[in-house]
């Protein structure tokens, strides 16, 4: 009797699945036709076009050239990234400077929170990778002149370094704005006619593993290019420019995001005058991606780019127009008294810091940079140094007094003094001319105090308000800061956010 129940039990336990399998049940499965496995021995994988070897490049002798690496825009990158790019830089004999980097101390590369301009007085070429921080009005005429005088400036974006959004800082009336890095480059490019395009380049047929990584085969002519058939970028930005030249050009199936139409997207742009390479994308510099197809040869002529340029050297280097201990040349308006005993030893101090030692002497020596100072009225030995200055007519020259000074024509004298520099025979020269003892002295102060931004400068000459003229007693009245005075007006000052312009898009 006990065993019944328990019977009952599992009869009720084992109904329902009686049930469903009865009500459920097909059969046993019969395949219509065996299954055939694929040939994987067929398949295509895709893989990285292979890096160049043995190919074997020219590089420049780089001593003495000096690479400034930007840090102080909130750049999107880790210097430890850049470390094979420096490496062949100093390999080469080139210096790196880091600007304003958190690394002041230590290490292989020297770094210290020296201002942007004072900086530039001596650098070769000027690298900008990734920033977020727009630059001052200020920043980007330093950097504009920087380049007009030959030195080289590239500018990389890359859009997987973006900062979404705007953030803002105010403080006492002080902002500081954090964007995206195609905005914030495009806040330095905007004179030289380059503009990054928001958004990415992709490719759906041919990529190097992923639809974002895009080979390239199109290049335009140039030392930048010379010998590239192949070259793979990892998330590119493409570049907008109408005088600027596209040096590498997507193929048709290069679509941008920001569209998703084909054109001829350029991710690799040098500008017109040739000393601004705008780079869209940042991860092909470092490893392993340097080694893919002919990136690394691509490398190679960047830095051979940087490392080539002309710089030349204007009043506003001043005091990195020197390479050679310096001598004053004594005249009977300047000589070593107690009235300029202090401007002298203001000159030793801003010379010391290139480790150039200043001495007086009577006359010029071959081996000796030479800083010169006279009256209007100078000695026979001073007219001889300002023989390479052609259209110079000094007052007593001139049949009414006038002071003709070539770039800045003919005018009164009076409360003015001129600086002038030239290059002869590797020698240096800085040549003062002023009214008076005074006025020498003042003009000298300037000079030594780094205040050439109350003159107006034109390339080799100056002219600085060292007294009292006449029609005007005060510095605002004669000119402006050392700026350009167009350049306001072509990119004006606001107190609004600096935020991005409508890009032009190409259409299919």
């Amino acid at each position: 009797m006990k065993r019944l129940p328990i019977l009952l039990a599992i009869g009720a336990f084992l109904l329902p699945v009686v049930i469903r399998g009865l009500w459920f049940y097909r059969g046993f499965y019969k395949p219509t036709h065996s299954i055939t496995a694929p040939e994987y021995t067929e398949l295509f994988l895709p893989t990285s076009p292979p890096g160049v070897k043995g190919t074997e490049v020219e590089m420049v002798d780089a001593s003495g050239i000096i690479v400034l690496v930007d840090w102080a825009h909130e750049n999107k990158f880790d210097i430890t990234e850049l470390e094979g790019f420096i490496n062949i830089l100093t390999e080469l004999g080139a210096a790196v400077e880091i600007l304003q980097s958190p690394y002041s101390s230590g290490g292989p590369y020297s770094s210290d929170a020296t201002p942007l301009d004072q900086r530039l007085k001596y650098a070769d070429a000027y690298i900008v990778i990734a920033p977020s921080a727009t630059f001052s009005d200020d920043d980007v005429q330093h950097l504009t002149h920087f380049v007009e005088r030959g030195g080289r400036l590239l500018v990389t974006c890359d859009p997987t370094r973006v900062v979404r959004g705007l953030s803002s800082y105010d403080y006492e009336s002080y902002y500081v704005y954090s964007l995206g890095s195609v905005v914030a480059a495009n806040s330095l490019l905007a004179p030289f006619d380059l503009t990054f395009s928001d958004g990415f380049l992709y490719n759906l047929l041919e990529n190097e593993g992923n639809y974002r990584n895009v080979i390239f085969r199109s290049f335009g002519e140039d030392s930048l290019t010379a010998g590239l058939s192949t070259v793979a970028f990892y998330g590119v930005s493409s570049i907008v420019t109408n005088t600027g030249t596209p040096l590498i050009i997507g193929d048709r199936n290069t679509l941008s995001s920001r569209t998703d139409a084909s054109g001829e997207w350029a991710p690799l742009v040098r500008s017109q005058n040739g000393s601004v390479i705008a780079l869209g994308d940042l991860t092909f510099l470092t490893p392993p991606y340097d080694q893919i197809a002919d990136n690394q040869l691509l490398i190679s002529h960047l830095i051979d780019f940087l490392v080539s340029g002309e710089r030349q050297q204007d009043l506003s280097d001043y005091p990195h127009i020197f390479q050679q201990p310096v001598a004053i040349l004594e005249s009977e308006t300047f000589d070593l008294a107690a009235e300029t005993l202090q401007t002298i030893l203001g000159l030793e101090i801003s010379l010391d810091s290139l480790d150039l030692q200043l001495s007086i002497v009577e006359e010029p020596s071959p081996d000796l940079d030479l800083i010169a100072f006279d009256s209007y009225r100078p000695s026979e030995d001073l007219r001889l140094l300002l023989e390479p200055f052609k259209g110079l007519v000094l007052p007593e020259d001139s049949e009414d007094g006038s002071l003709s000074v070539p770039g800045f024509g003919q005018l009164n004298p009076a409360g003015i003094g001129t600086m002038l520099l030239s290059r002869t025979d590797g020698r240096t020269t800085l040549i003062l001319l002023a009214n008076s003892r005074d006025e020498l002295i003042t003009l000298a102060e300037m000079l030594a105090n780094d205040e050439l931004y109350r003159c107006l400068l034109r390339e080799h000459i100056a002219l600085c308000k060292v007294g009292v003229g006449e029609g005007f007693d005060s510095i605002s009245d004669f000119g402006l800061y050392n700026y350009d005075d167009t350049f306001y007006e072509q990119f004006p000052f606001t107190d609004e956010p600096f935020l991005p312009t409508p890009i032009p898009t190409v259409t299919p």
